[in-house]
């Protein structure tokens, strides 16, 4: 049996937790729920987009502010499953999509964080007793684009690679690949809010289907 077959077995006989490969199930299951609270929490900034952003200036303002620090805590939460996802597979030859989904990742979780704070930062000043905004919605409008833009091109990379990689490596079945891949197609709709459920839905079903 030549080394790539080796190795590849190897993998696919490391349990969880195991050297720095670690249980992606946790952070899944985390980044479902920081999403979802962030997203639920910063729904009056997110739903009026393009029109106008609703006023959030009063006492939700601390609802929006937690809503921003959750949308941030999911967006390094991506990170941390895509990274454990790839390197459960990094031993195969042909890896280097496990590498491009960890960059993606990683740049997703910046956009992410980027527009947590900028859909927040009218609560946050509020929250915190400064100035008004001459135009309250501005920073939530950039936040939005930032979310929706190259936030979801990375989300997709990232899950693109993620699914490819670990295909490859015999640890998910071709049905969840394949959804992996509409997935990413998905996210490159983002704009339209709705497919941006995709990216931890199919991070959470790969994480708990994942072949040990």
């Amino acid at each position: 049996m030549d080394d790539t077959s080796a190795e590849l077995r190897a993998v696919r006989d490391t349990p969880y937790g195991a050297g720095a490969t670690g249980d992606p199930r946790r952070p899944a299951v985390l980044l479902a729920v920081l999403g979802i609270a962030g997203v639920a929490l910063l729904w009056p900034v997110l739903a009026p987009f393009p029109g106008t952003v609703a006023d959030h200036r009063g006492p939700g303002g601390w609802p929006q502010v937690a809503g921003g620090l959750a949308l941030a805590g999911a967006g390094i939460a991506v990170a941390v499953v895509v990274t454990r996802l790839t390197r459960i597979a990094q031993s195969v030859a042909g890896g280097d999509y496990g590498a491009v989904a960890r960059a993606a990742a990683t740049a997703c979780a910046a956009l992410i964080g980027a527009a947590a704070a900028a859909l927040a930062e009218p609560a946050v000043t509020h929250v915190l007793g400064g100035p008004p905004d001459t135009d309250p919605a501005l920073l939530p409008r950039l936040g939005y684009v930032l979310l929706t833009l190259p936030g979801m091109v990375a989300a997709a990379l990232a899950v693109l690679g993620t699914a490819f990689a670990v295909w490859r490596a015999g640890r998910i079945s071709t049905i969840l690949a394949v959804l992996g891949f509409a997935s990413a197609i998905a996210l490159l709709a983002g704009i339209f809010a709705v497919p941006v459920v995709v990216l931890p839905g199919w991070l959470v079903a790969a994480a708990f289907t994942i072949r040990r």
